[in-house]
């Protein structure tokens, strides 16, 4: 962890912590692209390249948070416990409220399921994580796939904004407009990263017609893996937890260093193959965006 001095040298003074840490917010074109999966892997890539324990997972998706399952982890605090303790916020009551996986990443947990009322205070949101980046080196967010105050504040202040989609019409289409929306919310000429998730080997030639359909470059690929990600999800453990040499893991772990300015990378380098059908209506989409 990172600058607890300077943290609790504001908290004396009354003043914001100053932010360190390199936020990289995750947003879902839709349900069920694995917006969540990619989050956690993510994460826990960025904890394995570190000696020390210095990145933090947050959970601010509020329709179905469940990062502590994919890390079979049950937390004991949450984030609703921030709204209660809204006027104690500081960096000794967060570190309180993490929960700490054994690889040493860290988590701040939902509890929200989007069948309650949601009461997140997107003020005291913004704070709780500009005292987080003053305690860790990364912080990682998955913000769900609704947009609301809360996802907005994330959005305006993180250094990467990643929007996960998948190959199929559906989310192509819903791509489109989530990258309508967010890229002028993020201002100062930044640009969302476009992340296709589970990206089978005879669908990667496909990539180009996806940019054409969404106007807006492809930045990532994370291949389809779905035996290893079967094994990962019957043990509860995050698929880098329990490999390490398949392409999934390494696609990663350059994502991870990336994003982290350890290393440039440009994604997966595309192959031919494209299956024809999906093109076609991958056409038909664009036609009528």
């Amino acid at each position: 962890m990172t600058g607890s001095s300077n943290a609790t040298q504001n908290e004396r003074t009354g003043q914001a912590a100053e932010p360190r840490g390199r936020l990289i917010a995750l947003f879902g074109a839709k349900g069920g692209v694995g917006t969540s999966t990619v989050a956690v892997n993510l994460g826990l890539c960025a904890q394995q390249r570190r000696a020390k324990e210095s990145v933090v997972l947050v959970d601010l998706n509020l329709q179905a948070g469940n990062l502590h399952l994919l890390l079979g982890l049950e937390p004991t605090h949450r984030w609703r416990e921030i709204m209660r303790e809204a006027s104690r916020l500081d960096s000794t009551l967060l570190m309180s409220l993490l929960a700490k996986h054994e690889s040493g990443l860290h988590l701040l947990a939902s509890d929200y399921d989007g069948l309650g009322d949601t009461l997140l205070n997107p003020e005291l949101v913004s704070r709780a994580l500009l005292i987080l980046r003053s305690l860790f080196d990364v912080v990682v967010t998955d913000c769900g796939h609704v947009l609301h105050p809360a996802t907005r504040k994330v959005l305006e202040q993180a250094s990467a904004v990643l929007v996960v989609t998948a190959l199929d019409i559906p989310a192509m289409r819903r791509t489109t407009r989530v990258l309508e929306v967010l890229n002028p919310l993020l201002g100062g000429g930044r640009r969302a990263q476009v992340l296709l998730n589970g990206l089978d080997r005879n669908d990667q030639g496909l990539v180009t017609e996806a940019e054409k359909v969404l106007r807006h470059g492809v930045t990532w690929h994370i291949p389809a893996d779905s035996d290893e990600a079967r094994t990962a999800i019957e043990l509860g453990r995050p698929l880098c937890a329990i490999s390490q040499r398949s392409d999934v893991v390494q696609t990663y772990r350059h994502l991870a260093a990336a994003l982290t300015e350890e290393e440039a990378f440009s994604g997966t380098t595309p192959s031919n193959g494209a299956t024809r059908w999906l093109s076609k209506c991958l056409q038909l989409v664009m036609r009528r965006s």
